[in-house]
């Protein structure tokens, strides 16, 4: 008989994300972890696409109760960027898990071509196992087993070079994301970003569809705000520091008190609102 225990955990049905490119592969994965227990979302079709399911799947304020699996398959081609792998995106998810942005979740590598030394560049990345495909029974029963259990995210001495992978795996993937923005990103949908992760002015006329949709089209707010810091640097000297004040948390008022401490704000009042109310606009240049 099965204890009390055990009856609950096996009446939760837990979610598992693939990000997985080839649909008769997606419908074998789809069908396996449906018959062990999972409840399947089948997402992506490139790295960016995944990273935006990902995301919006293990926010902290996402419905989606855990536990959580994402089964990645390994060999997923960007149109943009043919050569990249998925274990870009498993080095940023891990580290946005380790840093508290998203929800811990098990990170499941899937591949048709499994080696020793890719298996191990893959566990590096941050993925908790790598399997061959297709997928079995007896693996998705595994699966099913594991996720029950606390997914594993520190590692016991710090690593550089790990450190090192995942900021260069955030950098690829802010450069495949900006490949693929709206092609007619307007001075409305900067204003609409700037509204939704900092404490940019704004009336009553913000689309909150509108402005949810670029927040998943960047990867979240960790993704917009990346986005940001780099348009930053190709703004002029006043605009680059208004923004990057505005990404500190620094309200407009803020600003136009600190241009009388700050010599690098040594700007009068007129013209820190003025750049202020074009700041989207020029954003939206180097956007486009």
């Amino acid at each position: 008989m099965q204890s009390s225990s055990s009856m609950v955990a096996s009446s939760i049905s837990p979610h598992a994300l693939l990000i997985e490119d080839d649909p008769l592969d997606a419908e074998i994965e789809r069908i396996t972890l449906e018959q062990a227990g999972f409840t399947v979302i089948i997402s992506a079709q490139s790295l960016v696409e995944g990273e935006t399911c990902a995301m919006a799947l293990l926010h902290p304020s996402a419905e989606v109760t855990p536990p959580v699996l994402i089964l990645l398959d390994l060999k997923m081609p960007d149109p943009g960027h043919p050569d990249l792998e998925g274990a870009v995106l498993a080095a940023a998810l891990y580290r946005r898990m380790q840093l508290g942005l998203i929800r811990p979740a098990w990170l499941i590598a899937l591949t048709s071509y499994l080696t020793f030394e890719r298996e191990e560049e893959t566990l590096f990345a941050g993925c908790h196992r790598v399997l061959s495909k297709p997928l079995t029974n007896h693996q998705a029963a595994w699966l099913r087993q594991q996720v029950e259990q606390q997914p594993p995210l520190a590692r016991a001495q710090p690593d550089v070079g790990f450190r090192l992978y995942q900021e260069k795996a955030e950098e690829i993937l802010s450069i495949v994301r900006r490949g693929q923005l709206p092609h007619a990103w307007t001075s409305e949908d900067a204003r609409h970003l700037l509204s939704a992760i900092t404490f940019y002015p704004y009336k009553d006329d913000i689309d909150r569809a509108r402005q949810a949709g670029l927040l998943m089209k960047l990867g979240g707010q960790a993704g917009a705000r990346e986005l940001l810091r780099l348009c930053a640097e190709r703004l002029g000297d006043l605009d680059r520091m208004i923004l990057l004040l505005f990404l500190e948390g620094h309200t407009s008022e803020h600003i136009h008190r600190r241009r009388h401490s700050d010599s690098q704000l040594a700007y009068d009042r007129t013209t820190v609102f003025r750049h202020i109310q074009k700041l989207p606009e020029n954003i939206s240049i180097h956007l486009r």
